[in-house]
């Protein structure tokens, strides 16, 4: 799931939720390009593929 702030459209985190396994990922965007994140090694590719489908450019090397 993707979270904005409030009065934003950029996504600021992203929320995974599995199981009983959960993870916050914070996201920093340079315009339309994933620019960092934080809270893990890898981007899960669930968040890399709802990120795409929004119409953001996800950089390979965010990948295991």
């Amino acid at each position: 799931m993707l979270h904005t702030r409030e009065k934003e459209q950029t996504p600021c985190c992203a929320e995974v939720i599995s199981g009983e396994h959960y993870a916050e990922i914070g996201l920093s965007f340079d315009g339309k390009e994933l620019s960092d994140y934080d809270g893990v090694f890898f981007l899960p590719r669930e968040i890399g593929e709802m990120l795409t489908e929004s119409g953001y450019s996800v950089p390979n090397e965010c990948f295991a």
